[in-house]
């Protein structure tokens, strides 16, 4: 959470987790924009499914809403699901964890099954600092875009962007995508918490609940 601080101009606020009825009010007004939920039933049903699997982050909640916001329909709206299905299996499986676990404890998120198949192993890793970014510039993407059309995702390292202000000054907030030329070992968390996940990778950092104000408006 320190670690996203930095972005912001302000103190940040920290909120509690969002009750059931709240955090689905936040999602599906993310997802259906000037839409309207009552129209899409069998959407509204899905977003429910999703939802599920986002351990109720805001961040989470954010990236994924974007992108079903782009299209309305039922296909692509399951082809997400899936999507998220297999993801939140694949990382269970390797390292024990919930996903919105291995933000909070930090530890690298395996993103390949965002990737149209075959793909080499793809790793979320800590957000870039402006020096960095400016030390060792890597093609810029958003994390929306690869949801959409998985097939612009850049060969090699990139830079992913995760949140975008809508007001000035307009913060982004980029994590470094780590393309591995071996997949990680299959460990749990619960048996090694301090194991060595892969030798280009580091720890990535908490995606807890953290908001930014600037000027007094909620980024």
């Amino acid at each position: 959470m320190e670690s996203l601080a930095r972005y912001g101009t302000v103190k940040p606020i920290h909120l509690n987790r969002l009750q059931d009825e709240e955090y689905n009010y936040l999602f599906k007004t993310l997802a259906f924009g000037s839409a309207q939920a009552e129209d899409h039933p069998k959407l509204a049903l899905l977003a429910g499914e999703l939802m599920k699997f986002l351990g109720w982050s805001f961040v989470g909640a954010y990236c994924v809403a974007n992108a079903l916001r782009t299209d309305l329909s039922l296909r692509f709206w399951h082809g997400r699901l899936n999507k998220h299905k297999n993801l939140t299996k694949k990382n269970l499986s390797v390292f024990g964890e919930h996903l919105s676990d291995l933000y909070r404890i930090s530890y690298p998120i395996d993103l390949t099954d965002f990737l149209p198949s075959p793909a080499a192993p793809l790793y979320l890793m800590p957000p870039r600092t402006e020096a960095e970014l400016f030390k060792r510039k890597l093609p810029k993407i958003r994390i929306r875009d690869i949801m959409v059309n998985p097939s612009l995702c850049p060969k090699g390292d990139f830079d992913l962007v995760t949140w975008e202000s809508r007001i000035p000054p307009y913060t982004e907030i980029f994590y470094h995508a780590q393309s591995c030329a071996q997949q990680l070992p299959k460990t749990t968390l619960r048996r090694k918490r301090d194991a060595t996940i892969c030798l280009l990778c580091s720890y990535v950092s908490n995606l807890f609940v953290t908001l930014f104000w600037c000027n007094g408006k909620l980024l």
